[in-house]
């Protein structure tokens, strides 16, 4: 608790020291935030913004943050808070989940201070403090520690809860058939699919039909637009975005022992299907990276720690030394990644400096590894 309000506390404090405590949405050089105060306005608010699609169906964070507002909450502050209260939530739900996967207290703290210092999942939503992503970050690490618990009432009930903040729920489902299937079978891998994400697919389909939206991009020409942005941008700075830029030291971390990340690939079928379906609705639908990229994070940090532990395991030098370096390297990074000018999320640079020093990070992990290998063939 005291490790996830001191992360908040930092990114909170690194943005106010640059935008001002609770600063205004004219100060976000992007747009999505300003459909759900339209939303939360009501009839006080801009009725073509509060009804564009996809916006207009994820309704709870809006609604939560009007009902605060009628106490004589000022707006602004009743999304800042809730945005606070649904990233705390989050990064608790973080450390239970690596806990249920079998991480030490230690490596566990070293995973929530990774996280803290990737950009999409903590900072940008200390910019732009309106937006629903929060909430479906916290939701839905929730459903995996609900569905590695074997709560398939809870996980239906998360699911459901999530259906009225965003869609972006849908990447676990892939995750719960494939959970079953592996211990039950195909048919009651079904049966449980059905029970568990059909009250969410119920709701997805009655906003639908309750909310009518009177403008929003069709899905085939926002798939066509982010597909030829994204080829285009390729080697400018997508491959950077997708991989270093967002997560910063994770990706030289899980790349460390190639061999054994496969096979941990082939034993957890259902992670690999969340990863893929992030990165292809990132890819495809989405006009932001490390924002929609941040919902692969129950995946990417544990594969991150494990090569943590293996280094360790394998150079022989102490845990201490090198989770030290792995934060000191993430902290670099986080400190370089821009978060404020027009389109920032969409247009953010290569930085280089950031590159080289994770390829070298790469590259002196892979040695230690080897140089100890080598060794105690030797001996």
């Amino acid at each position: 608790m005291l490790l996830a309000l001191a992360l908040l506390a930092l990114n909170a404090g690194w943005v106010s020291a640059r935008l001002g405590f609770l600063h205004k949405p004219h100060q976000v050089a992007e747009h999505d935030h300003l459909r759900y105060l339209a939303m939360a306005r009501g009839e006080g608010g801009d009725p073509e913004l509060a009804r564009q699609s996809p916006y207009c169906w994820r309704v709870a964070v809006p609604a939560a943050a009007a009902l605060l507002a009628r106490t004589g909450m000022k707006l602004n502050l009743a999304f800042w808070l809730l945005t606070q209260a649904a990233l705390l939530a989050f990064l608790l739900a973080l450390d239970a989940w690596l806990g249920l996967l079998g991480f030490a207290q230690r490596e566990r703290l070293v995973g929530l201070a990774l996280t803290g210092l990737v950009q999409g999942c903590l900072r940008w939503f200390e910019v732009q403090y309106w937006m629903t992503d929060p909430a479906g970050l916290a939701l839905l690490v929730l459903t995996l520690v609900a569905l590695r618990r074997g709560r398939l009432g809870q996980v239906a009930g998360l699911g459901f809860a999530a259906a009225f903040v965003r869609e972006t729920q849908v990447v676990a489902w892939p995750w719960i058939f494939l959970d079953r299937l592996r211990s039950h079978g195909w048919r009651e891998a079904l049966r449980s699919c059905l029970f568990a994400c059909g009250p969410a697919l119920l709701v997805y389909l009655a906003l639908r039909q309750l909310i009518l939206p009177t403008s929003g991009p069709a899905l085939a020409d926002a798939v066509a637009d982010n597909l030829g942005f994204r080829f285009r941008h390729l080697f400018d700075n997508q491959l950077y975005l997708m991989t270093v830029g967002t997560w910063g030291v994770l990706v030289p971390l899980l790349l460390l022992f190639p061999g054994r990340l496969w096979r941990l690939a082939r034993r957890e079928p259902g992670a690999v299907s969340l990863l893929a379906a992030v990165y292809v609705t990132t890819f495809l639908i989405s006009n932001n990276n490390e924002r929609p990229l941040a919902y692969a994070v129950p995946v990417l940090l544990p594969a991150a720690l494990l090569g943590l532990r293996w280094l360790a395991q394998a150079s022989g030098l102490r845990y201490g030394v090198l989770a030290g370096a792995a934060l000191a390297l993430q902290l670099f990074a986080w400190q370089q990644t821009l978060f404020t000018g027009l389109g920032i999320s969409v247009y953010q640079p290569t930085n280089w400096a950031v590159l080289a020093v994770m390829a070298a990070a790469w590259g002196v992990g892979g040695r230690l590894s080897r140089n100890a290998t080598q060794e105690s063939r030797n001996l």
